[in-house]
């Protein structure tokens, strides 16, 4: 997480607030293309994570929760756990730049 936060100069993305100290499991960025960007990262072999259906719309219950409609549309994981080289989250920050580009 700390090699992304000073890599992550991408206007497009909005990545987490950076805390040391913090144990991270998930990178969470945002962005206004989730489901392209995901593809994309997905075709250069980097695994992403599209958060699940909202609950209210699996169950199909009608609800106003324009945020959290919002929200669901624009997160999601990128790779981010120990075993992850320098080169590997680098790689990952460079095909984000591509598809910027």
């Amino acid at each position: 997480a700390e090699l992304y936060e000073k890599l992550f100069d991408i206007p497009e993305i909005t990545p987490p607030s950076y805390r040391k100290g913090r144990q991270w499991q998930d990178y969470i960025i945002r962005t206004n293309d989730q489901e392209g960007l995901s593809i994309f990262l997905s075709e250069k072999g980097i695994e992403t994570m599209i958060p699940p259906i909202l609950p209210h719309r699996e169950l199909n219950l009608e609800a106003d929760i324009p945020k959290s409609e919002e929200y669901n549309r624009q997160f999601f994981r990128l790779p981010c756990n120990p075993a992850l080289t320098d080169a590997q989250i680098k790689y990952v920050i460079k095909s984000i730049h591509e598809f910027y580009k």
